[in-house]
């Protein structure tokens, strides 16, 4: 049967006969009222979605939670199959990225995947919807340091963006092409992640003006790739760009602002200068404890950051302290081979091994687990890898000379 052809001629015999005005007005009637109905039912959703969207912008992450679960609840009325609909899809996919942001990352895997089956059944293929549940996926994948999935998952968004959805100028293009360089990064091939990031700046710059504060994400990155590359003037360049738009937008007291202050303090201590780093490190750890909490990996990225600047100030048992503590949230939070539970055992081997004495020895200890961690998840030639054999070499001579 010809469906087009069939709508044409009850359109034509019997909505637009006049004969038939009372089925017309009884059809127009029940969609009106059936729409009123939908609208009513849906109140307490978007209620709820909003507070929920509202409280995670402002980094307000528990009361977030407790709005996307109330959304969620709301979904289980929109009938058998309200898994698929589209409001139930953007609570899971709000749920996943908030449990990301925590550090959460076995709840949000499931949460991702449920969201990229239902977009794949609820929208068509030209639609945005459909490569941006794949680029979230893959930033969860590259943090759980599983980058080879990752860069999977990057390559189906950018896919689906360049073949089908075919908006050339949008920001979420830029979003895309910052994640990959950020893998990129990661991985050690810094000049490719350089390209793909100014690629990014550029088209952000373009489409929403230099003055967005979503420009900043990319501008601290591209700060990092800088610091990682012991390019640090021009590192603390872009962390300062990036710092005046968050304070301007989201004020002192936000993730993002911690994050800029954290990089800050980062890229002076790289530079020796110590004192002038510890504030950042100070203001940064108050803000993640305040919005994140105790048991955050950001939380645990600041006292690492702490613990190399004590140690570098010759205070090795607060150093210990803080590492020891960082490794402790990591292990509550992340997965055991997580990349930043080897950088934290290769600051805590830096301390031990300063210590001396009958601390050389699990020094060796530390080193050993930092490079079995990279050795998984780097290609060979990672700088890390690098770094990781040569202080595992240094320390093992140390502990056989006599003490």
């Amino acid at each position: 049967m010809d469906i087009k052809k069939w709508q044409q001629t009850f359109k034509e015999k019997v909505l637009d006969n006049p004969k038939y005005k009372w089925y017309r007005r009884g059809v127009y009637g029940l969609s009106f009222a059936y729409a009123l109905f939908l609208g009513i039912t849906s109140v307490p959703y978007y209620s709820a979605i909003g507070n929920a969207e509202a409280c995670f912008k402002q980094g307000d992450y528990p009361r977030a939670e407790t709005y996307m679960k109330e959304a969620l609840e709301q979904c289980r009325s929109f009938g058998p199959d309200y898994q698929y609909d589209k409001r139930t899809v953007r609570v899971t996919n709000n749920l996943a990225e908030l449990y990301r942001q925590q550090g959460r990352y076995q709840e949000a895997e499931p949460y991702y995947r449920q969201t990229i089956t239902a977009a794949a059944r609820n929208f068509p293929e030209n639609r945005p919807e459909r490569a941006v549940v794949h680029n979230n996926l893959a930033a969860l994948l590259r943090e759980m340091g599983r980058y080879q999935e990752a860069e999977a998952e990057y390559k189906q968004a950018l896919s689906i963006w360049q073949t089908k959805v075919k908006q050339p100028d949008s920001p979420q293009l830029a979003k895309f092409l910052c994640g990959m360089a950020k893998l990129k990064c990661d991985q050690g091939q810094y000049k490719e992640a350089e390209n793909l990031y100014f690629q990014a700046l550029k088209l952000n710059e373009k489409v929403v003006g230099k003055g967005d504060v979503d420009n900043a994400y990319i501008l601290a990155n591209i700060g990092g790739l800088y610091r990682e590359t012991r390019q640090y003037e021009k590192a603390d360049s872009y962390y300062r760009e990036a710092l005046k738009l968050d304070l301007a937008v989201l004020g002192q007291d936000h993730p993002d602002t911690a994050c800029d202050y954290n990089n800050l303090g980062a890229n002076l201590r790289e530079q020796n200068k110590l004192a002038e780093a510890l504030p950042y490190f100070d203001k940064a750890l108050k803000i993640r404890l305040s919005k994140l909490g105790r048991q955050h990996r950001l939380t645990a990225k600041t006292l690492m950051g702490q613990a190399e600047l004590q140690r570098r100030l010759k205070h090795l048992d607060s150093a210990e302290t803080l590492v020891r503590h960082a490794l402790d949230i990591q292990s509550k939070c992340l997965p055991p081979n997580h990349p930043e539970i080897a950088e934290a055992n290769d600051i805590l081997g830096l301390i031990l091994e300063d210590a001396g004495g009958s601390k050389s020895e699990a020094a060796v200890q530390h080193f050993q687990k930092a490079l079995f961690i990279r050795e998984k998840l780097l290609s060979p030639d990672h700088p890390d890898i690098k770094s990781s054999q040569e202080h595992l070499q240094n320390a093992m001579k140390l502990a056989q000379k006599p003490q």
